[in-house]
């Protein structure tokens, strides 16, 4: 078998991380007689996936699970209708296994590429899924002092674009006076030139999808150069300290990893009092059509929904619909995993809308 690698995945939607955590939340409630059979595929490679289950040779109970697998995958490829579905799916995942004597398959199509995955254990493999629904942020690191930027535009550890920039700087003059004087206000134009130039390259990065801007480097050009930043950047710009030139990379991610850590709680912290003053104002629905005419009607600020919906309700269709509304007229939508707030929407129907005004 393969050995697994680094997945590389970007944000999914809103509708499909929604699909992709209800799958996991019903696979991990599964009890099961045997072992789980876990099998991640590529779209199009079904024959040589076939063949690889025909190879591998299992127990007679997992055996079986495989041939119904081989059957499932099968009937997919020759199905016309699932193949103009299967258009936007770039992953097949298919579980097994044993349950009260029968043979029993769960399967989903997801967007993100993954590299083929086939194991036997106790537990469904779902580790995939579980980094696909972590918070993948867009992220901009900037290194600087007063002559020399490193600018690393990334997209949780990939990067995505890095530019290096810098320019000559006399660092000193001989003569005092006036000639010192005039001397260090040309000086300070040319660094201000500089970081103004800096700021212009990072507004042309797609900054637009960007979370957090770190600014790192030694002495007070980072402080100086914020000033230089439009007010939409200062808003998502954050210093980041002990990271210069020399901070190797798995150091530099070491840093990142604790303020993005810490970035995320406290935004769910924002959430959690948005919440509550919203209860405390009446500016709250929670009837699953009341929300949808809400939403039809653009007077939802914020769509919360809670991680465990899929237990309290069958009809999933509803949140899918809600999601996309949301999307389509610009409300947030939070996917509630905090334990706390989760425990709290309880009491809501495990779905809550935040609305603009009463």
């Amino acid at each position: 078998m393969q050995q697994l690698k680094n997945f590389n995945q970007s944000e999914v939607t809103p509708v499909e991380w929604y699909s992709i955590n209800r799958f996991v939340q019903e696979l991990k409630s599964q009890k099961a007689d045997s072992s789980f059979i876990s099998l991640y595929y590529p779209h199009g490679n079904d024959a040589q996936t076939i063949h690889l289950l025909r190879k591998t040779k299992r127990n007679e109970r997992l055996e079986k699970i495989e041939s119904a697998i081989e059957r499932e995958i099968a009937k997919n490829n020759s199905n016309t209708k699932t193949k103009s579905k299967d258009r936007f799916i770039n992953t097949h995942c298919i579980f097994g296994w044993h349950s009260n004597g029968k043979t029993t398959l769960k399967e989903i199509g997801i967007s993100k590429k993954l590299p083929f995955v086939y194991l036997a254990g106790k537990r469904p493999f779902v580790k995939p899924f579980q980094d696909i629904l972590k918070s993948n942020y867009q992220i901009i690191l900037v290194i600087l002092d007063n002559k020399s930027a490193r600018i690393r535009h990334m997209q949780g550890d990939r990067v995505l674009e890095e530019q290096r920039l810098s320019i000559n700087l006399q660092g000193r003059h001989k003569k005092g006076g006036q000639s010192q004087k005039r001397f260090l206000r040309a000086r300070q134009t040319f660094i201000q030139g500089f970081f103004k130039r800096i700021a212009k390259k990072i507004e042309n990065l797609d900054s637009n999808d960007v979370e957090i801007l770190f600014i790192g480097g030694i002495g007070t050009a980072k402080i100086e150069f914020h000033d230089e930043l439009n007010s939409e950047l200062k808003k998502k710009c954050r210093f980041i300290e002990g990271i210069s030139f020399g901070t190797n990379v798995n150091e530099q991610n070491k840093k990142i990893i604790k303020h993005l850590y810490d970035y995320r709680k406290k935004h769910v912290l924002e959430v959690t009092a948005k919440f509550e003053s919203a209860v405390k104002e009446g500016l709250v629905l929670k009837n699953n059509s009341r929300i949808q005419k809400a939403l039809e009607r653009g007077a939802v600020d914020t769509l919360l929904v809670s991680a465990n919906y899929y237990h309290s309700s069958p009809t999933n269709q509803k949140i899918i619909k809600m999601i996309e509304l949301a999307k389509d007229t610009s409300s947030t939508v939070e996917f509630v995993t905090n334990p706390r707030l989760v425990a709290k929407l309880v009491d809501y129907d495990h779905v809550l809308a935040l609305l603009r005004y009463k």
